[in-house]
């Protein structure tokens, strides 16, 4: 049972019936970017071609390093994610499209087994398919960093980072050239949002976001739930039957 708060001050009359506007609960993060993929769809194997999920412009473009496993996944909810798995080095990538996005949310889950020398790998945001804007969030070893890069240069997120855990990463687009982070490990709380970031070159409202790996020697991550609200959220109980509802 939950208690569910409203003021009496925000009660509206209208013939005689009462209704509650709202109730004291966390404010949403603009609106919805709408890009949506938890992969459950999808065949084990390649990750190229891929085409599950909502809010896209095109199927996913992958390096053949990329592919649907089944092994190592967000939670009990979630039997497909993204892995790239001990492979040995060079510069590697995957994409996908959607439209140009100024506002709203993005949550990926992300997953490293550790960090190699000169090691980087994580999301980078892009314009078509020649204007890079930085990275939005990565796992980079400098030394073991989860970290994005704006005009501002790198910002740590969190240093070290424990290997073999997940991490929720919240994606806030503040405008068409600026975006904001916040991140959590799996089952805890959200740090506070990093101050707003710029998108490095000319990029304005990005339309293509980059997996993109360099000398992994050896070391595997996974990606898991891309979607517009936390996929770790606990689930909540409808306001109804149960709940205790108190005025102020």
């Amino acid at each position: 049972m939950r208690r569910v708060y409203f003021s009496l001050l925000g009660l509206l009359a209208i013939g005689g019936m009462f209704f509650l506007p709202s109730s004291h609960e966390e404010p949403l993060f603009g609106a919805a970017a709408g890009m949506i993929d938890n992969f459950e769809s999808y065949s084990v194997g390649d990750l190229n071609g891929g085409s599950g999920g909502s809010g896209w412009t095109a199927n996913w473009i992958a390096n053949t390093t990329y592919d649907i496993q089944s092994s190592v996944t967000l939670n009990a909810g979630s039997t497909r994610a993204i892995g790239i798995v001990t492979d040995t080095g060079g510069e590697h990538s995957g994409a996908r499209t959607f439209t140009g996005v100024d506002s709203g949310d993005l949550y990926v889950a992300m997953r490293a087994s550790g960090l190699a020398a000169g090691t980087y790998c994580g999301l980078e945001a892009w314009n078509g398919t020649s204007t890079y804007g930085g990275s939005l969030v990565a796992f980079r070893q400098d030394p073991n960093q989860l970290a994005l890069a704006g005009t501002g240069g790198v910002v740590t997120l969190l240093n070290p980072f424990v290997a073999n855990t997940w991490y929720i990463v919240h994606i806030n687009f503040v405008s068409a050239t600026q975006w904001r982070v916040r991140w959590k490990a799996a089952g805890g709380t959200f740090s506070s949002f990093t101050a707003n970031q710029t998108y490095v070159g000319s990029v304005s409202s990005p339309t293509r976001i980059n997996i993109a790996c360099d000398r992994r020697n050896g070391v595997s991550f996974y990606w898991d739930s891309w979607g517009t609200s936390d996929p770790d959220a606990p689930a909540t109980t409808p306001q109804g039957i149960g709940d205790v509802i108190f005025f102020e």
